[in-house]
């Protein structure tokens, strides 16, 4: 793996969404082509078998490092919108992490809809099961 260096540019709010699903497009396209490199069962009790897997692993990590950003990315955005909205309403008590959670859960939802063609069937899955798991009681 080679060496990282972090990069700083701006984006207009409006376009922040397209930009978090580029980011999120390019991984998933990443990941479904190292899949589908991925050696067939006769194949992985060898040479090949151990490059592959450590090609993959590579491949993932490089995946993670985007999807972090993302996160940092959507995780800086709430806490913006969050203190916009202490802002806004300035008699309010600020909110607080249930509140905080649930600022645009439909456009986080819409967005996920848009991908859900582009991502493999087992991260889909998983994304599926994480909705789940985060619902309000």
């Amino acid at each position: 793996m080679g060496q990282r260096v972090n990069i700083q540019y701006s984006v207009d709010i409006s376009e922040l969404d397209k930009e978090v699903e580029r980011l999120i497009t390019q991984s998933c396209d990443r990941l479904s082509n190292v899949l589908s490199e991925f050696p067939v069962s006769d194949e992985v009790l060898s040479v090949k078998g151990v490059e592959s897997i450590d090609a993959l692993r590579m491949e993932m990590a490089e995946i993670d490092y985007c999807l972090n950003d993302v996160n940092k990315l959507i995780v800086g955005f709430l806490s913006y919108k969050t203190s916009e909205l202490a802002k806004n309403s300035p008699g309010d008590p600020p909110p607080g992490p249930t509140e905080e959670k649930s600022l645009a859960p439909e456009d986080f939802q819409e967005m996920l809809g848009r991908l859900a063609p582009k991502i493999p069937p087992t991260v889909q899955e998983a994304l599926d099961e994480f909705k789940k798991s985060n619902e309000p009681a």
